[in-house]
């Protein structure tokens, strides 16, 4: 009988596996008192120490914070609920530490080394801060020198403030592109317009950020309405303004100004994202959290790829420049994460070229790589009217 048989074979894609894409980090500075609290507790994930690891929602119901009455404690469980709300699969690093003098911000490479560089976003809590120029600076300056020594992430700063400090303080700079400042908060919390909180610090959207950017492939935005929506029915500002109550005006300000907070849109129900700037300038590059997340995840899959190939063998043609065949191999390697990244629809494409002009005199061998990314729409056009005819 005749038959067609077909077999399936492994063509060797090169895929790369599971990722690190979803491992955060939340960062609160609280009094001193209350950390005793937090990492004394009962139970407590902490052991005295100022760093745990949670993977699941079950892990903030074993960390020792449920029913403590400290405010900071409660804030603290408030973002990791929040943030386990957003992505139940979440890896999360948690640091306390006291809010004494930090201004060089210390904890947050503390952190990166802790989980061994795997952290790709990290929330920091000052609900009761006022953004400085001096603050982010030093935020830049760390996660620079982290990613000089390949463990780049991205910065997400909730501070308070109220809408006239905010509004007066434009902190966008060429080269903050590693930090976002974020101002939002729940109105309905139960916890900024609490008795307890006798300095009204924010208490700030870190947790539900880090739960969305944990989940959100590289290249996609959180502000994105369809995928995002917050859960969160009254949207506040900084020291606890209602969003309801700020002009059209003052809520461009904030956006021109780089901040993130969460918005409303006539006929949808519900609270989302602003938008994801991070403080570097509106034309940069890496303006947005995904522009700098969806480079970092390249240069930490080509270091980890080509990193393989330093002391080994490439062959020379007779005028000394890098043979075809040994380029083709770097370029392999250097490309492998790339490919996975189109696959996975995080780059809209990519080039690679390998130049070694005099690899026999120097030992060195140039790659260049160009990626295109994927856009966002964060402009709609219409035009829309009456004609007679169609």
């Amino acid at each position: 009988m005749n038959k067609i048989e077909i077999r399936r074979e492994n063509g060797g894609l090169g895929r790369v596996p599971t990722s690190k894409d979803g491992v955060v980090g939340l960062l609160m500075y609280v009094p001193s008192a209350s950390k005793a609290a937090i990492v004394g507790a009962e139970g407590s994930m902490w052991s005295g120490g100022d760093i745990a690891k949670m993977g699941s929602a079950a892990d903030v119901e074993k960390s020792g914070l449920k029913g403590l009455t400290d405010w900071h404690a409660q804030v603290l469980e408030m973002h990791l609920e929040a943030l386990y709300e957003q992505n139940a699969d979440a890896q999360v690093y948690v640091g306390v530490y006291s809010d004494g003098a930090h201004e060089s911000y210390g904890e947050v490479e503390a952190m990166q080394r802790y989980a061994g560089g795997e952290l790709r976003v990290l929330g920091v809590w000052e609900g009761g801060e006022v953004p400085t120029a001096t603050r982010v600076k030093s935020l830049q300056a760390v996660a620079k020198k982290l990613e000089g020594e390949q463990m780049p992430l991205s910065v997400v700063w909730s501070c308070g403030g109220d809408v006239d400090a905010l509004k007066a303080a434009n902190l966008r700079e060429p080269g903050l592109r590693n930090v976002s400042v974020a101002v939002g908060h729940d109105g309905d919390d139960g916890l900024w317009d609490a008795a307890a909180n006798t300095d009204g610090k924010s208490t700030g959207m870190v947790g539900m950020l880090l739960g969305m950017l944990s989940k959100a492939p590289v290249n996609e935005s959180v502000s994105w309405v369809e995928r995002y929506p917050s859960g969160v029915k009254n949207p506040c500002v900084g020291a606890g303004t209602p969003l309801r109550e700020m002009s059209s005006a003052d809520v461009l300000t904030l956006d021109t100004n780089g901040y993130i907070f969460l918005t409303t849109y006539p006929g949808m129900e519900g609270s989302y994202v602003s938008d994801t700037q991070t403080l570097d300038e509106a034309t940069s590059d890496y303006a947005h959290i995904e522009d700098e997340r969806t480079m970092d995840k390249a240069v930490r899959g080509v270091y980890v790829s080509l990193v393989k190939a330093l002391g080994g063998k490439v062959y020379a043609d007779e005028d000394g420049s890098l043979r075809e065949d040994s380029r083709a191999m770097i370029e392999e390697k250097a490309s492998a994460i790339l490919e996975q990244m189109e696959r996975d629809g995080e780059l809209s494409g990519h080039s690679v070229e390998v130049r070694g002009d005099q690899v026999l005199r120097d030992g060195k061998v140039k790659v260049v790589i160009k990626n295109r990314p994927t856009g966002v729409v964060r402009e709609l056009e219409v035009s829309i009217g009456y004609a007679a005819s169609l």
